[in-house]
């Protein structure tokens, strides 16, 4: 892949051996004139190793070439050699090589290369994470109509990040790349009309823009249908329709569907009633991280909800959702810990460490 982490990563093209082959007499005058040290004839056979167009798909040869153009002030090569170390294709994987390469094609104006760098400055990778800069960097290519950078602009100020909250600039960065049919601006401009945020309440406008994402597969926005579908909020309730958009969001792994699937298992909603596949549910987004799923399965190892009774388990998943912000979730682990003796306890929390030490996250929205 060409880009890392500030976009939605694109797939290299994969090499078509039958109709975009180039014979030896074409690839060796290509050769020839980047050997001479024409910069875009450099880049350009480098994006064919890179995409395997014409060639098989070789990332190093790719390096070489990027390199050889990139030295030469080449902003396109630039930003594609940043890629190549963001993602360890061809090169060994270097997130401040990233950067620097980055940068210097940011300098030159390169859109990609700006928010790239934007990236990384918002997520602190290979750079020390500055929201400041970040904003600056996505606001370049924002202006530019990057429709990514709009929607990253939308995020730091709806969170106020490296600033205080402007939910006014926030919606029209959203509405700038969600007029580009842009899935994940028209999700957040979902949430602000659902929740009235910067805009009156209006579940319609909230149905009619989740709708818009959610027809490009975007998880959160069929999501988001599904739950007003289930409450009933700008459309009749039907259980069935909500089912029906939380198993399309289920199918991407999306930690917040599976936890929602599973309440409807749990009371029968749309669905045969099933703590089996309740907890199913809830145990798949629980190990994503969800905390409301790792409050939800504790209940059942709590209660013996279609299981056995298992207090260190019970604690085990309340503490893993308090440490990520669950205040219930706190309120009942600790209930929990004055029934354990002080060997239960430690190892409910030595359960916790473990799944911890065996688990990353990353909060779904964050950068």
């Amino acid at each position: 892949m060409l880009a890392v982490g500030c976009r939605q990563a694109r797939q290299v093209p994969q090499a078509n051996h039958g109709t975009n082959r180039i014979d030896a007499a074409q690839l060796n005058k290509l050769r020839g004139k980047a050997t001479a040290g024409d910069p875009a004839t450099q880049f350009n056979l480098g994006l064919m190793y890179a995409r395997g167009q014409g060639v098989p798909q070789n990332y190093g040869e790719a390096a070489i070439w990027f390199r050889k153009a990139a030295e030469k002030g080449d902003a396109r090569a630039q930003a594609a050699l940043g890629a190549l170390f963001a993602n360890g294709e061809g090169v060994k994987q270097s997130l401040s090589e990233a950067a620097r390469w980055y940068r210097m094609a940011a300098e030159r104006d390169n859109a990609d290369a700006q928010a790239n760098l934007g990236i990384m400055y918002a997520q602190g990778h290979g750079v020390a994470r500055d929201y400041v800069a970040a904003r600056e960097w996505f606001l370049k290519a924002a202006e530019k109509g990057d429709a990514y950078c709009q929607t990253s602009l939308g995020a730091i100020y709806s969170r106020g990040l490296g600033m205080p909250k402007d939910q006014a600039q926030a919606l029209s960065w959203y509405r700038k790349a969600a007029e580009q049919n842009f899935a994940e601006a028209q999700y957040h401009l979902g949430v602000a009309w659902e929740k009235g945020e910067g805009v009156p309440q209006d579940y319609l406008e909230a149905l009619k823009w989740y709708r818009r994402a959610a027809d490009q597969n975007h998880p959160g926005a069929q999501t988001q249908l599904g739950q007003l579908y289930a409450a009933g909020h700008g459309v009749p309730q039907n259980f069935d329709e909500a089912v029906r958009w939380y198993t399309r969001a289920v199918d991407q792994e999306y930690p917040a569907a599976q936890c929602v699937l599973g309440v409807m298992y749990e009371k029968g909603h749309g669905v045969k009633q099933s703590w089996t596949e309740a907890i199913a549910c809830y145990r798949k987004a629980a190990e994503q991280g969800d905390v409301e799923a790792q409050t939800r399965l504790a209940i059942c190892y709590e209660d013996g909800l279609g299981m056995k009774s298992d207090l260190l388990e019970a604690y085990k998943w309340y503490d893993l959702a308090a440490a990520r912000g669950g205040t219930r979730a706190a309120e009942f682990r600790d209930a929990i810990a004055r029934k354990l003796t002080r060997a239960q306890l430690a190892e409910g929390q030595r359960r916790a460490s473990q799944f911890l030490s065996q688990n990353s996250f990353t909060l779904a929205g964050s950068f």
